[in-house]
C-alpha cells in the first residue's frame, strides 16, 4: 500500500488527540528479540525495518515525546503477545525531521509520518512510503532509516 502522496499532505490528517506529528518530535521503534536482532552481534538487524512493512502497511513507531515508559513497555508486550520466546530487547530513537528529509531517487520525499492512534496505543504512528518506490529503492532507504534511528538503548525497567 502507498498513499501515493510524495508531498505527504496525508500528514496533516491526525487520527488522535495529539495532532499531526511535528518535525521536532522523536520517534521510537521497539525492538523485539529474536525477530529484530542479529544473533551474531546482538544488534538490530534489517528485520527491524522490514522492506515488506515499508512497502505495504508501513512501519510502526511511537511518538516518544508523548509516550511514557509504561506505554513503551506496553508496546513491547503487544508485539510479544502469545509468543513466549519473544521479548522486548531495546528501543531505537530517531528524529521525525530526519525521516522527513529522506528523498528517493527522483528527489521526492521518501516517507510520510502518519499519526494513527491504535487501540491501546494512543501514541502510535506509522512511517509510510510516499509513492511507488520499488523494492530495491525501499531497501536502500531502509538503510538510511537504520542510520537515522541509530544505536539501540535498553528498554525501560520492567520491560
Amino acid at each position: 500500500m502507498s498513499f501515493a502522496d510524495p508531498e505527504c499532505h496525508c500528514e496533516m490528517i491526525s487520527h488522535s488527540e495529539l495532532g499531526p506529528i511535528q518535525s521536532h518530535e522523536t520517534l521510537a521503534r521497539v525492538i523485539i528479540t529474536p525477530i529484530h536482532i542479529n544473533r551474531a552481534t546482538g544488534q538490530p538487524s534489517p528485520a527491524a525495518f522490514q522492506t515488506v512493512d515499508l512497502m505495504t502497511r508501513g512501519l510502526s513507531v511511537l511518538r516518544r515525546d508523548h509516550t511514557d515508559d509504561a506505554e513503551l513497555i506496553q508496546q513491547g508486550k503487544i508485539l510479544c503477545k502469545n509468543n513466549p520466546e519473544r521479548s522486548m530487547h531495546g528501543v531505537l530513537y530517531g528524529s521525525a525531521a530526519a525521516v522527513r528529509a529522506l528523498v528517493d531517487s527522483v528527489a521526492r520525499r521518501a516517507f510520510c509520518l502518519i499519526d494513527d492512534e491504535q487501540p491501546g496505543q494512543r501514541t502510535h504512528a506509522t512511517i509510510m512510503r510516499s509513492a511507488d518506490q520499488d523494492e530495491l529503492e525501499i531497501k536502500a532507504l531502509r538503510g538510511d532509516l537504520m542510520d537515522i534511528f541509530g544505536q539501540m538503548v535498553a528498554p525501560p525497567a520492567d520491560a
